[in-house]
């Protein structure tokens, strides 16, 4: 499960997307708003593997509107841009562990 919310502006509420893609550099969502390359997001993502969620900020690179749906949504491409080693590191873990599960 992700939620997320633009940085930095206050009274923003967490919207909670559909995750589609999802690496150590980056992942895709799907919403319904549109954010624009170069913004700045938090994103809270709850892995079933961990106790905690784990917050990240990241970075719009991409947003494309879906025109065939209704009502609009939005393909959104980010890259992480702050996350400490061991966020890394369990981050790393968490999505070995299904990768693996989806193969296995």
């Amino acid at each position: 499960m992700a939620k997320i919310r633009p940085k930095g502006i206050e009274g923003s509420k967490w919207q909670i997307p559909i995750l589609k893609n999802i690496s150590k550099g980056g992942c895709c969502f799907i919403g319904g708003n549109a954010y624009k390359a170069g913004q700045f997001l938090e994103m809270e993502i709850q892995f079933p593997t961990l106790e905690d969620p784990m917050r990240f900020v990241v970075m719009v690179v991409r947003n494309e509107v879906l025109e065939k749906s209704n009502p609009p949504l939005n393909k959104t491409g980010v890259k992480f841009v702050k996350m400490d080693d061991m966020k890394i590191d369990r981050f790393s873990e968490a999505i070995e562990f299904f990768l693996k599960k989806e193969k296995g």
